[in-house]
This record gives structure tokens, sequence and C-alpha cells, in this order.
């Protein structure tokens, strides 16, 4: 449902599409550009969701090889992406050079910046619409990496699991700090709120220590919807409560599923 609403959201974006259908449709246009971009909390909160999974079954593996293998998964879809944007582009620019929508044919340091994944934190346009999300994919990957990096070197110490903890700590912050400076759009940190969000739900399946900060991170964000509602937060905890549940079912009967969701 949330990718056919994200598709829905640049059809209503882009001329001459936008153009034809909001004469039959301006209300449902309008709504699909206003706030179809909402649509991409539920891919955050799966990516951090299938994040966990993947870790937890290669925690041995060091964070640049991770981060590595990340990249060698988005990579050539991006690349193929983009080489046939340029090659439209090539071919149609002269028929629609008068259309603001039409990004110009790339020089190769705009190529390059997209190979790499840095067209928004260099402040260059994008060659996509989708391509920015592929970068904060990136992003957010090595930055759950890391964390999880560290928190393991803590367990060594401690004897302690503290990647959970580190997790819940770093979505509170990007929860209450981070997701409300606009200028931090084009970093992991801010969308860090919904992906810690779906990482924590894997791990509260299976312990009661995690299931406690999974708990405590949900109450620190209604206590920002209540001083500050936004629809982002929320829709991305809606989320990771229907994965949550989902994951948790296994033919359970909606009392005994409510039992365990809430034992600490």
């Amino acid at each position: 449902m949330a990718s056919q609403v994200i598709v829905l959201h640049h059809f209503s974006q882009y001329a001459p599409m936008a153009d034809w259908i909001s004469l039959a449709w301006p209300r449902l246009v309008a709504f699909f550009y206003e706030d179809g971009r909402l649509a991409v909390q539920p891919f955050l909160v799966i990516g951090g969701f299938l994040a966990a999974q993947t870790l937890s079954k290669q925690s041995g593996q060091a964070v640049g090889p991770l981060i590595w293998k990340r990249y060698l998964r988005l990579a050539p879809q991006l690349v193929l992406a983009l080489v046939l944007v340029a090659l439209a582009t090539l071919w149609l620019g002269h028929e629609l050079a008068h259309e603001d929508w039409l990004s110009p044919l790339p020089t190769l340091g705009v190529f390059l910046a997209h190979l790499f994944f840095l067209q928004d934190v260099l402040g260059i346009e994008s060659m996509s619409a989708g391509a920015w999300y592929v970068a904060i994919d990136l992003q957010l990957f090595g930055l759950f990496a890391l964390l999880a990096h560290i928190a393991r070197k803590s367990e060594r110490l401690l004897s302690e699991s503290y990647v959970p903890l580190i997790v819940a700590a770093s979505t509170v912050a990007s929860i209450h700090i981070f997701s409300r400076e606009a200028a931090l759009d084009a970093w992991a940190i801010y969308y860090f709120s919904a992906y810690g969000l779906g990482a924590l739900v894997v791990w509260a399946r299976d312990s009661a220590r995690a299931r406690m900060w999974l708990w405590i991170t949900v109450a620190l964000l209604l206590l920002d919807w209540l001083s500050d509602p936004r629809t982002r937060p929320v829709l991305a905890l809606l989320t990771a409560f229907c994965l949550y549940g989902f994951s948790q079912s296994n033919g359970k009967t909606p009392s005994a599923l409510f039992a365990t969701a809430f034992s600490i």
C-alpha cells in the first residue's frame, strides 16, 4: 500500500500527468501531493526491522564489510535507473525543454555524486525522485551497524547486551531533537526515529529487556506527540505495532497477544 501511495505522490508532482489528473480529481491530487510522502515512514520502519534481522545473522562481521555489502546490493539497480534517466533526458530533452521538472543531463561529477550516494549531502539536484531514499537507506544501515558494533564492544566489558539500549537512546534522540531539524533531512539521524523502532521490534519479540526498551521508547514518543503532534512519528509507531503484532501471532488469540506484548 505504501509503495503505491508513493508512486501516486510522484504522479501528482510531475507534469504533464499531474496537470491532466488534477483537472479531474483536484482534491485527490492535492492529497497525494501534500501527504503522499508520509508513505516513506513504513519503508523506514520495515528497513530497520530487516536490518536488525540481518545483523543478528552476521554479528561477527566488521562494520566496513557490512556497509560495503549493503552498498553493492543497492548500487547496481540505482546506476541502471540513472543511466535510463540520462538516456530518456537525452532522447526527449529537446521536446520537453520548457518543462521545469525535467532534470538536465548530468555531468560526470553529478553522476559520481549519485554513484556514491552523496548528491543530497553535497547539495546537488537529484537526477531521480527516489535517489534520496537509496542514499538514506545506506546511511541508516551504516549508522545502525556502527551503533550495534559499539554496543557489542560494551557487552564484552560488562557482560550484558546493550545493543537495544543504544538503539533505543538513538531513536529517542532522533524523535525529540534531530527529526525536528529540517536541515538534517539529508542525514540518517533525521530518519532514525522510524528505523530504530523497526529494529527494536525484532529484539522485543525474544527478549524481555529489549521489550522494556521498546516500550520506554514508545512512551517517550507519545510524550513528544502530546507536546507537539506530528503525523510522521505516529505513523512509524503504528507500522511498528503492526510488525510486532503479526510477528507474534503464530495462531495466538488477541488476548494472548496483548499479554505477550506488554510482558516485561
